[in-house]
């Protein structure tokens, strides 16, 4: 039998959301049945992890808008290639899978979108434009995965995609990856750690709505009541110099670290005792759920995607993201309070059980299949 051909689309330099749920269904889904070929910016740890797979990557950025010259590019990639499926990550590469399905109506076109809360934020004119381009994409759009029924009711209720064509699929964690690892004490030191510390983590991009900041003006308090926290912040973005500098401007240097994402970073995970989301809109679900599976107690914004998975005084402890003094004494009684932080940790790693890839993926391949039943 054939195989399935399927093209990627994903866009952004900067490793995200988007790259993760990516690498799961390469990871998950049967090469011997698919063919994988990529589209994607010249995101280096996207590329990176990449590597690992005879994949076909081809490096295009694609823009917010659609154009002749990228558009001829992938029609020359598809023709040459014929595939079955396309399925695209975010916006920018939403707009050209539903062009290919407009100009190649055999194809067939499935979009993962970011959260759409983010459109919400943006300012009128921004609004307008973003929710007409995906109500008039909706019709070349066959199945449109949200992560989650807040993103499914704001597509229906925007005109995204028709109610039928909506599949809400959550992310996944690999939960064996972080089954018996234990505390690395060698990149502990090489971080300049030591084993007294109290290490408090945030894994995220720094863009608009990641919200850093908040994090760091509660450090400001919290290693005045707890000398020995230190803070280990992982990922890149166009708002890191900002926070680097605010850390500065704190007196906070000797305290805080922050580290571009790398290819070991379930490692990192193994060196933080606590951990913080503090994203005001969508929020990067995946990396909630990979830090319930390294059984790690956290602290998580009131996020719509975290709202589906984090449950207070369960498995975490949640935040008002606006409300610095909020976070403050959500991590003070945290911190101050072992078996609590225990309790959490133990729970948080039963939940994301629910949510390891041999759960999710099946579901993801039936869309593939057309076998999902909506």
């Amino acid at each position: 039998m054939a195989k399935t051909k399927i093209l990627y689309l994903i866009s952004g330099k900067n490793f995200n959301n988007d790259n993760r749920k990516l690498l799961s269904i390469i990871r998950n889904l049967d090469p011997g049945k698919y063919d994988f070929n990529i589209v994607c910016s010249e995101n280096q740890m996207l590329l990176t992890y990449l590597k690992h797979y005879n994949i076909p990557v081809y490096v295009i950025e694609l823009p917010g808008r659609i154009s002749s010259k990228y558009s001829g590019m992938l029609s020359k990639l598809h023709a040459g290639e014929k595939f079955n499926i396309v399925h695209s990550f975010g916006y920018n590469a939403g707009i050209f899978s539903r062009h290919m399905k407009k100009t190649g109506p055999l194809i067939k076109c499935i979009h993962s979108p970011s959260p759409y809360l983010y459109i919400e934020k943006e300012n009128f004119v921004s609004r307008q434009i973003t929710k007409s381009t995906e109500q008039y994409l909706s019709q070349f759009t066959d199945v449109l995965i949200c992560e989650n029924n807040i993103d499914k009711k704001l597509a229906v209720k925007n005109k995204y995609a028709e109610k039928s064509k909506i599949a809400v699929i959550p992310n996944s964690v690999n939960i064996e990856a972080f089954a018996n690892r234990k505390k690395n004490f060698e990149l502990l030191g090489s971080l300049g750690l030591e084993k007294n510390n109290f290490v408090i983590g945030n894994v995220s991009n720094f863009d608009e709505y990641d919200n850093q900041h908040v994090i760091i003006r509660a450090a400001y308090y919290l290693v005045k009541k707890f000398p020995l926290a230190r803070f280990l912040f992982i990922g890149e973005g166009r708002y890191l110099s900002r926070m680097k500098d605010l850390v500065k401007y704190s007196g906070l240097n000797d305290h805080v670290i922050f580290l571009n994402e790398m290819e070991n970073i379930l490692d990192y995970f193994s060196v933080i005792d606590m951990f913080i989301l503090a994203d005001l809109c969508g929020g990067s679900s995946t990396i909630l759920l990979e830090a319930m599976a390294a059984r790690l107690p956290i602290i998580c914004s009131l996020s719509s995607s975290y709202m589906q998975i984090a449950k207070y005084d369960v498995n975490s402890l949640t935040f008002d993201p606006t409300d610095m003094d909020d976070l403050f004494e959500k991590a003070v009684y945290l911190i101050g309070n072992k078996e609590l932080r225990e309790s959490l940790a133990q729970n948080a790693m039963i939940e994301a059980t629910q949510f390891d890839d041999s759960v999710v993926y099946p579901k993801i391949e039936s869309i593939y299949t057309g076998d999902f039943i909506f």
